[in-house]
């Protein structure tokens, strides 16, 4: 059954849950869309089961096959993009990192695994992607009961969810550490020009016509190259990054103000909308949610 995605908004925009779980399946197609986007202090842990994707971490395309396996790092902007209408299935765990030393001993550090092998596009075999699933099962349950409009959680669930989500994390590392990552698809080499161009620029002036120019490109044939490989436009990918650095700094302790500037946004007041706009929150509430996240 899908999520309810007003509950999945206010519990979300509270910012008071360790981690979260994610519905395997969306249905129908039509009411799912990704954008481009990040997780300040969240880890997502991404599990591919069934559909037509392409996903797309920071620089990088991948195209998924079911038991695909991708650890995005925390303030790493990401995106899925359906190709078809067909069912779209995956498994979703973001987890705060400040949970992850929580769930860790001294012999296993859950948190240097994930950050070592993140941001890479490993595969699982059939054997652990249904001893995951399965697990999951049990998980998205629990998580159900727990975390609802009216809670209806039995005694000891809170304890069985946490194992569960221990063993899920356990397994998680072992797999990255048994396989080797797969290569993301090669970008057109134009494309990759203005990629690279972007993030070594991003806080400075990126007019369209400034990259075009770097770039040795006309500013149209740039736009139309740019969105055909990341299915954005390099306005829209701009934006998102820069948003990702500000909230960085903002969890930093930095003052609104400077986390404006300092991240590329040159007018105050249009970083305030934007802000609203994209994360539902502006960036005092977000500071605020995340500095009394429970740790």
């Amino acid at each position: 059954m899908p999520e309810n995605q007003e509950q999945i908004d206010h519990i979300m925009k509270n910012y008071k849950m360790p981690f979260f779980l994610h519905s395997p399946s969306i249905h129908p197609y039509h009411e799912y869309a990704s954008t481009y986007h990040a997780h300040a202090a969240m880890y997502e842990i991404y599990l591919f089961l069934d559909g037509d994707v392409s996903y797309y971490i920071d620089g990088s395309r991948y195209n998924l096959k079911k038991g695909d396996l991708l650890v995005i790092m925390p303030g790493t902007i990401h995106k899925a993009f359906i190709h078809s209408t067909d069912s779209y299935k995956r498994l979703i765990l973001s987890i705060n990192e400040s949970m992850l030393p929580l769930l860790s001993s001294e012999e296993t550090d859950l948190s240097s695994e994930l950050r070592t092998h993140a941001n890479q596009l490993f595969h699982l075999s059939e054997s652990e992607l249904s001893y995951l699933t399965n697990l999951s099962d049990l998980m998205y349950e629990l998580f159900k009961k727990k975390y609802t409009w009216k809670p209806t959680a039995s005694f000891g669930d809170d304890l069985l969810l946490t194992s569960y989500l221990t063993i899920y994390l356990v397994h998680i590392c072992n797999a990255l550490r048994q396989e080797l990552p797969f290569h993301p698809r090669p970008l057109d080499g134009s494309v990759e020009q203005v990629a690279k161009y972007i993030d070594s620029h991003l806080t400075c002036d990126l007019s369209l016509p400034k990259i075009a120019e770097a770039v040795h490109m006309s500013k149209s044939g740039m736009c139309q190259k740019f969105r055909a490989y990341y299915k954005t436009s390099p306005g829209e990918y701009i934006t998102t990054k820069r948003l990702a650095l500000s909230q960085k700094y903002l969890l930093e302790g930095k003052s609104i103000s400077d986390s404006c500037y300092l991240a590329g946004f040159h007018d105050y007041t249009h970083y305030l909308k934007t802000f609203k706009k994209k994360c539902g929150v502006t960036p005092k509430e977000y500071r605020k949610a995340w500095a009394d996240f429970p740790s």
